[in-house]
């Protein structure tokens, strides 16, 4: 039987958006949701769903556009401006034709990893904040192998 999935992204961004997600939730529109885990709300976001929504799917809002990135920024240059943050939007589409492969796997395994050390447990699902880690070939090469190595995380298109 066919089951719709309304998915709430962006979990983490701020406490107004945490406490959106989860009021949809439990007023039965929202069933999923997904975390950008490199923000400063993402922690409280995720241990109030565990407690207060524990049927609602947690998955990773893979984020390569807003805050500093997990990994050390000096791990993953092409990815961050000088202040060490991700490039915001208006200088994103310019800094993304410098992005380097394996900087784009390293900071999105550790955002998988990120989730896990935070919630015990691996996310049910994958997207991403823009659609960045989908629609960039270099982010998309990089996130199939790490949804096998993970145990086949669902993702958009699949």
């Amino acid at each position: 039987m066919p089951q719709l999935i309304v998915n709430a992204d962006d979990l983490g961004f701020s406490p107004g958006t945490n406490q959106g997600i989860l009021e949809a939730h439990q007023n039965g529109v929202v069933t999923s949701t997904t975390t950008m885990v490199n923000l400063d709300y993402a922690e409280a976001g995720l241990k109030r769903l565990q407690t207060d929504a524990p049927h609602i799917g947690i998955g990773l809002h893979i984020n390569l556009t807003h805050g500093k990135p997990v990994s050390s920024p000096e791990r993953v240059p092409s990815l961050v401006d000088e202040d060490g943050n991700f490039y915001p939007e208006t200088r994103l589409l310019e800094a993304a034709l410098n992005y380097d492969g394996d900087e784009l796997y390293e900071e999105i395994a550790a955002q998988i990893e990120r989730f896990v050390a935070l919630t015990g447990k691996l996310p049910t699902h994958l997207d991403s904040h823009y659609h960045i880690a989908f629609l960039h070939p270099l982010a998309l090469e990089a996130t199939p192998p790490l949804t096998a190595a993970t145990g086949r995380l669902p993702m958009p298109g699949q």
